[in-house]
């Protein structure tokens, strides 16, 4: 049985071609020998068919008329690129993969995009590596400039806190008694404000 993506249930092998096959642009009188190639072209080799179908459908929709074809572009790019990704790669570049999968008209075309692709992951693999690296060694700076200037500002507190040390005034208070407010109070004129001078 297979599954297509988008398919609510599974189907046997020969509905999944002609769902896949019905959807490609050959003629309609030409789909159901199309169909009976696929199944003759796989006939020892099921699973390989089940993979093609539910992994690259859009190969056996490009080459309906090439089943031999599709295979081997489909076996260039596994082992020349998507087998050699990581599990996290894989998930985030299958779907575009496989439409550039069907842009190859010959295995030769399909295994030199494969190659040039698995040197353009290596090269974003390396960038990504460097990034981590640097931002890495850029928080690794930056705790320690923090920790300098937190000490720093640590130091200079103490400092001044050993100044205002110093110049605390010790002593004990000596009660006096308060004087009177008579004796401060100041002293007015019997005759009421004083005049302005006389302008001359």
């Amino acid at each position: 049985m297979v599954r297509l993506e988008g398919h609510p249930r599974a189907m046997s092998m020969r509905e999944a071609l002609h769902e896949l096959i019905d959807a490609s642009d050959i003629e309609e009188g030409t789909k159901a020998e199309a169909v009976a190639n696929y199944l003759d072209a796989f006939e020892d080799e099921e699973d390989e068919l089940v993979h093609l179908l539910q992994t690259y459908p859009r190969l056996c929709q490009k080459f309906a008329l090439r089943p031999l074809l599709a295979y081997e572009i489909m076996l260039v790019w596994e082992e020349g690129f998507l087998d050699l990704l990581t599990a996290e790669e894989r998930s985030k570049l299958m779907g575009p993969v496989s439409f550039e999968m069907t842009r190859w008209t010959t295995v030769a075309e399909a295994q030199e995009a494969a190659r040039l692709r698995w040197r353009a992951q290596l090269h974003l693999r390396a960038q990504r590596k460097w990034k981590a690296k640097e931002k890495g060694l850029k928080e690794d700076l930056q705790g320690e400039l923090l920790a300098k200037v937190q000490g720093r500002r640590e130091a200079a507190q103490a400092d001044r806190v050993q100044g205002e040390l110093k110049t605390i005034e010790r002593g004990r208070i000596a009660k006096r008694p308060k004087t009177s407010p008579q004796t401060h109070a100041p002293k007015t004129e019997p005759h009421g404000p004083p005049q302005a001078p006389a302008q001359q």
